[in-house]
């Protein structure tokens, strides 16, 4: 009896030590400040300092992206980074151009899968045809 009981205490111990927070899928859009999907690009999700989890991440396609192949995040508080690119490939670039790396906004995303709208400002109004 004695040995069932201290089995079963190990096997409560291990399970509990080996706790990951719960994961859920975030998909949504990236689009333009006028509406236009941005073609490529890639979005991260940095947990802020007092979210459990690890940093998540998706491809943008045509304006759209999802967590679910795999680097879904936890519920929390997050910083969201957005590196945008042309969508058409350069050489070992199959994302084309870099666009802009600083996009960033914080966010706290709920228990459950989600759907979340990025809108990222054009900083050169010119390049409004792109």
């Amino acid at each position: 009896m004695n040995r069932v009981c201290a089995g079963f205490a190990i096997c409560l111990l291990a399970v509990g030590c080996n706790r990951e927070p719960k994961s859920y899928n975030v998909s949504g859009t990236v689009t333009w400040e006028d509406g236009t999907p941005l073609k490529a690009g890639l979005v991260f999700f940095d947990p802020a300092p007092d979210t459990d989890g690890p940093q998540g991440s998706a491809t943008v396609r045509d304006g759209n992206f999802s967590t679910a192949d795999g680097h879904k995040v936890a519920a929390g508080k997050y910083v969201v980074r957005i590196e945008g690119y042309s969508g058409q490939g350069v050489g070992e670039s199959p994302m084309g151009k870099l666009l802009f790396n600083d996009f960033q906004q914080a966010i706290e995303l709920p228990a459950s899968d989600s759907v979340q709208h990025f809108e990222v400002p054009r900083k050169d109004k010119k390049k409004a045809a792109d």
